[in-house]
């Protein structure tokens, strides 16, 4: 049910990892938790220990052209 937004189940294709967003994006991991750190894109999941994107906020913030990169 990849579908549930509050306290539902997730599949796992649709969390990303630093590592699977900044492959997305071609920068850096270090790139990608230092812009997260600085607010310049959207905040990780807090699952447990590990720190997951949604997949469909990082597309959204991309189609949006990467909007709050310009701010630090």
């Amino acid at each position: 049910m990849s579908g549930m937004k509050n306290g539902g189940e997730r599949r796992e294709a649709d969390l990303l990892s630093a590592r699977q967003v900044a492959a997305k994006l071609g920068v850096g991991v270090r790139s990608i938790w230092r812009w997260a750190d600085e607010g310049r894109m959207p905040q990780p999941l807090l699952l447990g220990r590990l720190k997951k994107w949604r997949a469909s906020d990082i597309d959204a913030w991309i189609e949006r052209g990467c909007p709050l990169m310009g701010r630090r």
